[in-house]
């Protein structure tokens, strides 16, 4: 299946983890941004590093920021 534009993934060596990204003019509705941000607050939960943690949070704040413009 191709990437769609504007998709980006990355890869953290340690854990063999592995993240994608989509542009936040890709995002679903309001009540899908919501459960993505709950699916990142569980990740955070989890402990995943400091690396990850950092990730995770920048992510967080996107989809925060994403949905305050719509």
């Amino acid at each position: 299946m191709p990437a769609a534009l504007g998709t980006r993934t990355y890869h953290l060596d340690s854990g063999n983890q592995n993240y994608s990204s989509i542009p936040l003019s890709m995002l679903p509705a309001s009540d899908q941004v919501a459960q993505r941000r709950d699916l990142i607050d569980r990740l955070i939960a989890a402990n995943p590093g400091p690396a990850a943690v950092e990730m995770l949070q920048k992510a967080r704040a996107s989809l925060t920021a994403g949905l305050a413009r719509n």
